[in-house]
């Protein structure tokens, strides 16, 4: 049929569908859909762990450059990639670097386990990077803040030396020089551990191209030994009195403890005695205990000795070795390829390992240690056979070769070579066989054989110590050194006298001859001196002693020229000038018996050297010294006696300048009151009238009165209102300790005797007048210090009236030299010029306090000084001010306790004075005034 459509078939409720090759099978019609999505927000890890961190108030967040925070960067540590490690320490330098020590000490608990922990990395570029933190934080920090993680610190070093890999070991010798430099009382309890392996690194070729950084780490281990043996605190200059530098010194137990992987952190630091909770983790701590340093391991040393003595030879044997220079290029040596610079290396760890053991052997040798001795004696015959080395090209009279680059390094070599011999080859202690039979000791003989090798090489080169201070010198500090130390052996009585007294002989033509400051400043002279004073005390002192005769003229020599050399050291040089006075006091204590000797002569009238005033300064060489030494200086004055008037007119030169000094008031009288007792301890010595003139001298009451005008007319310049005051408040009232101590000296040194020797002094004091129209201050201030020491000797006076029973005024004793009228014309004198000045009468009390001590010991003086001050009320010119103030001096002198008895009204001549100060109270002009009042009133308790 045209144009019909076929209808579709109708859809059936369930279709099915067909599985087809290769197709996935379509999830059944009921099955439901479970998935969801949701929107979350992630923070980084170190965001999370920042804002932990920062809960502590004392940290601070350390960011590097890059804005990484610390740990952040110690979390990279673990990755096994080796370039994320080193982006990571980079990072943590970067921190260490640039931030200062207050903010890395809090987070030492994470830096230092990850520093050291990378120091032995499998990678090289992440070894260096941790040896390069290690190294920026031992030179922020102090020594003190490393001990808690000293045994961790150490371990991962000796980790390190015992590695199987090469580069890994040298690595471990720079962690062991750095740890030993920065930290040298750490170290030194833990040499034993980190010393065995240096014996197998100098064996092994591997290590064989880091010899020398090998050598500069060994020498750096023996040196800590030695200096925490030796950690007295002797004044050196280039060791301040630094409370740091001196902890440095001392080795003390830590006070925390690190702990890895504790319970309670991952890492913590706990404080010791604390109990620890760590047995689940089988971590066991252990207090150490201090060991010798030196004590074990005895074979080891033994074993390093003999492998630095094989690589000596070694290295002095080469011939043509090839040298890389620093521009990478080979060069060949002339010198027979003799390497100079690691044989110096060789020779310093020979010399510190032989000093480790006679510094920590005190005892008897026992078999270990004989083997030690042993092999040392034969490194000192292998260095006597190549000695010297080179010597034909080089000619002692040629200067001009001395002077070449290379002769000298020769010589260096040459000179360390014999100070090594002379070193190894002496041991002060021997075995039980050795002691009982010394003469059987074939050392000894090998030892003197080889000192008189070493003289007849030394003894040529002495005449260009003389040099020393030229610029264009050809002594070099080789010959210095050599020459310090045979002379040092010498005195170890290890040599013979005819040598020591040849070589001593050109050093007296050289030093003693001339008086050059310049070479007595210079380097060989100081150590020159304190090499002859080592010798003198070697001698026990006993220059007279026959066994020394043929050098005790020279000795003597040199301890007469002493005294120059410390005045040419001036202040400069306190280590030397030290050893010197110390050496000169010995010296002087031991022959005190002996006055007329030439060398004390020499010493006691070069004296004044020490004391006399330096050219364009205002002190002396004494007063550059520190306070011990000064004391050292008036100990050697005592103990010599009789000094001369030159030094007693400095010493009270001295006393003055110091009483001027307004800066230490303390330390000054302190000084000064040494210096006099000094004087005194040793008056029997001086004459009487010498030493009264030094004490009287030692007020300087011309340069007070100097001072003291100078700044009276600072302050009228200034016109300042209280100017004055001041001026009677810090500058008038300065010479009042030297006064008082002088005064006490004064009555100490005997009777009244004393005081009729000083009275005319005293006297001509009281006397000074004073010019129209000028100051009145040179009269108060003399007059003034008469009346201190009159009333010292007043007091006294009055104490043995007392004691005695003796009822004689101290006028009876001075037998007419000094009257009642003339000692209260001098008072009231000065009181009329107290009461006429009104910035005066402000301190009246302590300008009049020595007058009321003399009036309270003689009612005389107190009758004849009210007298006549009564007296001046009845002539005119008295103004009202005058009056209030003298009414103002009688109030004081009522209320003054020691006038108490004296003006208690129970004898007649008390009653006699109060009366004459009420009459002056009844005077019409004086009524309705304030002050009278008081007077009265206080008159009115008296009977």
């Amino acid at each position: 049929m045209a144009g019909s459509k076929r209808k579709s078939a109708p859809s059936s409720d369930f279709k099915r569908i067909k599985a087809k090759v290769g197709k996935k099978a379509l999830k059944p019609l009921n099955d439901t859909d479970v998935s969801f999505k949701s929107a979350s927000l992630h923070l980084g890890q170190s965001i999370q762990r920042d804002g932990e961190y920062n809960k502590s108030e004392n940290r601070q967040v350390l960011l590097s450059s890059r804005g990484k925070s610390l740990l952040d960067l110690l979390s990279q540590l673990s990755h096994p990639a080796s370039n994320a490690r080193s982006s990571s320490l980079k990072g943590m330098l970067d921190i260490v670097r640039n931030h200062p020590p207050k903010a890395i000490l809090p987070n030492l608990s994470a830096l230092i386990p990850a520093c050291v922990h990378s120091c032995v990395d499998e990678d090289q570029d992440v070894r260096s990077l941790g040896i390069d933190i290690l190294s920026a934080l031992l030179s922020k920090l102090e020594e003190n803040t490393i001990q808690p993680f000293g045994a961790l610190l150490i371990a991962r070093v000796s980790s390190a030396l015992h590695s199987l890999d090469a580069s890994t070991r040298i690595d471990g010798v720079k962690m062991a020089k750095l740890v030993s430099t920065s930290c040298p009382c750490l170290t030194s309890v833990f040499v034993n551990q980190l010393l065995p392996p240096f014996s197998s690194l100098l064996a092994d070729q591997r290590t064989n191209k880091a010899i020398d950084e090998i050598l500069q780490s060994l020498i750096s281990l023996l040196r800590v030994t030695t200096t925490k043996r030796h950690s007295h605190p002797p004044f050196h200059p280039l060791v301040g009195g630094n409370n740091t530098a001196a902890s440095r010194n001392s080795y003390q137990e830590p006070d925390l403890i690190y702990v890895p992987n504790s319970s309670g952190s991952r890492n913590s630091i706990l404080s010791t005695g604390r109990p620890l909770n760590v047995e689940r983790r089988n971590v066991n701590y252990v207090k150490r205990k201090k060991s010798d340093s030196f004590g074990s391991g005895i074979k080891n040393k033994t074993n390093l000795i003999s492998k630095l003595r094989d690589s000596l030879v070694e290295t002095i044997n080469l011939e043509y070795e090839p040298i890389i220079s620093t521009n990478k290029s080979t060069t060949i040596d002339p010198q027979g390829g003799i390497n100079h610079a690691r044989v110096n290396l060789l020779l310093r760890s020979i010399r510190h390992l032989h000093q480790n053991f006679v510094t920590y052997r005190t005892e008897k040798l026992d078999d270990d240690d004989i083997e030690f001795v042993k092999v040392t004696k034969q490194t000192a015959s292998v260095l006597m056979d190549s000695f010297p080395i080179n010597q034909d090209s080089l000619s002692i009279a040629n200067v001009s070769a001395r002077n070449n680059k290379l002769a000298r390094s020769v010589e260096d070599v040459n000179a360390a070579i014999a100070i090594t011999i002379l070193e190894v080859s002496y041991v002060p202690y021997r075995s039980d066989e050795e002691q009982e039979n010394p003469s059987q000791v074939p050392n000894d003989t090998n030892t003197k054989k080889w000192l008189k090798i070493i003289c007849s090489y030394v003894t040529p080169r002495l005449k260009f110590l003389g040099e020393a201070s030229n610029s264009t010198s050809s002594s070099s500090s080789s010959d210095l050194d050599i020459t310090c130390k045979i002379l040092r052996q010498h005195g170890k009585e290890c040599g013979s006298l005819r040598d020591l007294n040849v070589m001593l002989g050109i050093l007296q033509e050289i030093f003693c001859q001339a008086d050059d400051i310049q070479l007595a400043r210079s380097t060989a002279g100081r150590r020159i001196s304190l090499v002859v004073m080592d010798l003198i005390e070697d001698t026990n002192f006993h220059l007279g002693n026959d066994s020394i005769l043929p050098i005790s003229n020279v000795l003597t020599q040199f301890v007469m020229t002493m005294p120059f050399y410390l005045d040419a050291w001036a202040g400069d040089f306190l280590y030397e000038s030290q050893r010197i006075l110390e050496g000169l006091h010995k010296l002087v204590r031991e022959v005190e018996q002996n006055w007329d000797s030439t060398v004390l002569e020499c010493l006691r009238s070069n004296l004044f050297r020490f004391t006399m005033d330096r050219v364009n300064l205002s002190s002396s060489i004494f007063e550059m010294y520190p306070w011990h030494m000064q004391k050292i200086c008036l100990g050697l004055m005592v103990l010599l006696r009789n000094p001369c008037d030159q030094t007693l007119k400095n010493l009270a030169s001295i006393c003055t300048r110091l009483a001027l000094n307004h800066e230490t008031c303390v330390k000054t009288e302190a000084l000064v009151e040494a210096i006099i007792q000094a004087v005194q301890s040793i008056r029997k010595t001086v004459p009487m009238q010498r030493y009264l003139t030094f004490l009287v001298q030692s007020i300087g009451i011309s340069s007070h009165v100097k001072e003291l005008v100078r700044v009276e007319g600072i302050a009228v310049e200034s016109n300042l209102d209280s100017s004055s005051k001041n001026l009677f408040d810090r500058a008038f009232f300065t010479p009042d300790p030297v006064l008082n101590i002088v005064a006490r000296i004064f009555v100490q040194s005997g009777s009244m005797q004393v005081l009729r020797m000083i009275y005319p002094q005293l006297s001509s004091w009281q006397q000074t007048r004073v010019k129209e129209g000028k100051s009145s201050m040179e009269f108060l201030v003399k007059t003034r210090s008469s009346h201190i020491i009159l009333a010292h000797f007043f007091l006294v006076h009055t104490k043995q009236k007392k004691e005695v029973g003796n009822q004689s005024s101290i006028f009876d004793t001075m037998h007419g030299v000094m009257s009642i009228d003339e000692l209260t014309d001098s008072i009231c004198r000065f009181i009329n010029y107290i009461v006429r000045n009104k910035e005066a009468m402000q301190v009246s009390s302590k300008l009049i306090s020595p007058i009321v001590a003399i009036m309270s010991s003689e009612a005389c003086v107190l009758n004849s000084v009210i007298s006549k001050i009564t007296d001046w009320f009845q002539a005119a010119g008295l103004s009202k001010t005058d009056q209030n103030n003298i009414l103002l001096i009688f109030i004081d002198w009522i209320n003054d306790p020691r006038l108490k008895e004296a003006l208690s009204g129970d004898t007649s001549s008390c009653r006699m004075v109060l009366e004459q100060i009420r009459i002056v109270t009844r005077r019409d002009e004086l009524q309705d005034n304030e002050i009278v009042l008081n007077l009265v009133s206080l008159l009115s308790t008296r009977k």
